[in-house]
């Protein structure tokens, strides 16, 4: 008898992808792109109007907000970049780094609907305070401060919405 590879049981494990949700996901990453290069461009045009050459640190920037747009495997290379300034220019690493811990937080009501989600009670019955204000934002998470009822202070970290469906 002849075993099968691991790779064939960890497959096996992973929910089925339907033809259309990999189009779908194809087609939003496309746009996503497509949308960021058409910005650049606008952007590189008005600079060139105005006599103005477009410097490593705006074409920096306009890569990672595309990034950002991109979500959060995009992030996730972002964050390499961020952490291999000898292997990227220093402009691309330095302008990467907001994507470390401060990426574009989930909304307040997004964090809200999750902890009830997951606590079956809201924040303020769950907490005695909860601060909607993240101390850190990532690719996958974002982390809040909050006070237990018993007083300790803590912090609370949250996934962001549908995270798990879009990795």
């Amino acid at each position: 008898m002849t075993e099968k590879p691991v790779d064939d049981d960890v497959r096996e494990q992973l929910p089925a992808v339907s033809a259309a949700t990999e189009v779908t996901r194809f087609s939003s990453t496309a746009a996503h792109a497509a949308f960021g290069v058409g910005r650049f461009l606008a952007t590189t045009a008005n600079d060139l109007i105005h006599g103005k050459a477009p410097t490593k640190k705006n074409v920096a920037h306009e890569v990672r907000v595309t990034f950002e747009h991109l979500g959060p495997t995009y992030v996730k290379l972002g964050q390499l970049i961020a952490s291999s300034p000898g292997v990227f220019t220093p402009a691309l690493s330095e302008e990467f780094e907001s994507l470390l811990d401060r990426v574009r937080p989930a909304s307040a009501e997004d964090v809200h609907r999750i902890i009830a989600e997951e606590f079956g009670q809201g924040a303020d019955e769950v907490f005695a305070t909860f601060d909607d204000e993240p101390i850190a934002s990532a690719s996958i998470a974002q982390v809040h401060t909050a006070t237990l009822r018993t007083g300790e202070e803590v912090v609370v970290k949250i996934q962001r919405p549908g995270i798990a469906d879009r990795l």
